[in-house]
């Protein structure tokens, strides 16, 4: 083999592995996220003593269960409206009825989630709720200032010292 030969097969494995690896991360990015709301059940409930928030957990474990198929769903309909999207020849009425598709389950999967939401509420005392209430602005106020940090902190060196 020759050393002409040598560099053509290097250059042939590299761009293979270049598009692979390219092939790999749009893979990745393209897939749908889940999108389980009920993820926030815990962090809502974290102002609370932990015995009582497994036990308000454990109450709703069956509901969470079949939020999951519900949630699916909505990445099945979204993966179906994509790849309609990307189809060629692009079929514009098979789109639309994709994408309704996919906002009928997005809309079932979010009514599902506040009937779980409402159901955890229901079990809640007024006390627990404002101690929730009161929680939920403190995060809020340390997720602004953390962000209000990462802003400044992104900056040029020169807008910073203003």
């Amino acid at each position: 083999m020759t050393k002409r030969h040598v560099w053509i097969v290097a250059l042939c494995v590299s761009v293979f592995l270049n598009l692979l690896l390219a092939g790999y991360i749009v893979g990745q990015a393209t897939q749908p996220a889940t999108m389980d709301l009920s993820y926030g059940f815990p962090r809502l409930l974290r102002a609370l003593p932990e015995e009582r928030v497994d036990e308000l957990m454990a109450s709703i474990r069956d509901q969470r269960r079949d939020l999951r198929e519900v949630y699916r769903n909505v990445g099945r309909a979204q993966e179906e409206m994509t790849k309609d999207f990307l189809a060629n020849p692009f079929d514009i009425e098979q789109f639309r009825k994709s994408s309704a598709h996919y906002g009928t389950e997005y809309c079932t999967a979010r009514e599902r989630t506040d009937q779980v939401f409402l159901y955890l509420a229901e079990q809640l005392t007024q006390e627990e709720r404002e101690q929730m209430e009161l929680a939920r602005h403190e995060w809020r106020r340390v997720e602004r200032n953390s962000r209000a940090r990462q802003t400044s902190t992104n900056q040029p060196n020169e807008e910073r010292e203003e």
